[in-house]
């Protein structure tokens, strides 16, 4: 499962870079479900309108923190409840 998410975490960045997005971001928001965001997601490189490839990165860019603080809370309550409030 950790091979998983490390594999997904790379195919992510790597396709949010060819698109035009911040790697990083996209680096941690490992999940099937922002893999299959980043996908279909266009691709801001191609955008000529400079104002709107900002707006098309800074959108992205939104997602993929929300994604993140979804996986961190997600996360928090597996461990609360497999370890802590569960077990009462």
């Amino acid at each position: 499962m950790f091979i998983y998410g490390i594999v997904i975490s790379f195919i992510n960045a790597i396709i949010a870079n060819k698109k035009g997005y911040s790697p990083v971001l996209w680096f941690f928001a490992n999940s099937p479900l922002a893999f299959i965001i980043i996908i279909f997601k266009s691709n801001s490189n191609l955008e000529e309108d400079q104002e709107e490839r900002e707006s098309m990165i800074k959108t992205s860019n939104r997602e993929a923190v929300w994604l993140i603080v979804l996986g961190v809370i997600v996360t928090s309550l597996q461990i609360l409840f497999n370890y802590g409030i569960g077990q009462y």
